[in-house]
């Protein structure tokens, strides 16, 4: 995929280079945050191509990407000439809100397994596992009948 092409196109639509203050990247997202947020184009960023769609919290655009983010944020990086990863110094916010936000991006990526195993465990708690052991033993013990 050509990454350049799409940078391009995500900074003139996020209001041109000179529009924004800092970026970085989490697991699955650009995090832009600007100087003039009404100088976004918003329904022509989240038609570019390899963008799944636009979130704007706590100050910040969000750019969703998915996995392939860390080479769009290299690309960045170096179109924008920007800094790597200086940005989250740049940061301000309620000291609670970055804490949160801090928590939550590295939770992310297990929520699933956690999930996963919650499930598991319920079965296991709610005795169904000794229902399907039982049903799985039927046959054996009901054999000498036949």
């Amino acid at each position: 995929m050509d990454y350049t092409a799409a940078v391009k196109e995500i900074i003139r639509y996020l209001g041109g280079v000179e529009n924004i203050k800092s970026v970085n990247h989490c697991m699955t997202r650009l995090r832009f945050v600007l100087k003039n947020e009404s100088a976004v184009e918003a329904e022509k960023l989240k038609k570019v191509n390899g963008i799944m769609g636009l979130m704007v919290k706590g100050g910040q655009h969000q750019v969703i990407i998915g996995n392939s983010v860390g080479r769009y944020y290299q690309e960045i990086v170096k179109q924008g000439k920007f800094a790597p990863e200086t940005s989250r110094q740049d940061e301000k916010g309620p000291v609670l809100q970055l804490f949160v936000n801090y928590i939550s991006g590295s939770m992310s990526p297990i929520i699933t397994a956690l999930i996963g195993g919650g499930m598991i465990k319920v079965i296991v708690i709610s005795g169904t596992d000794r229902f399907f052991n039982a049903r799985y033993a039927d046959p054996y013990y009901f054999k000498p009948v036949w």
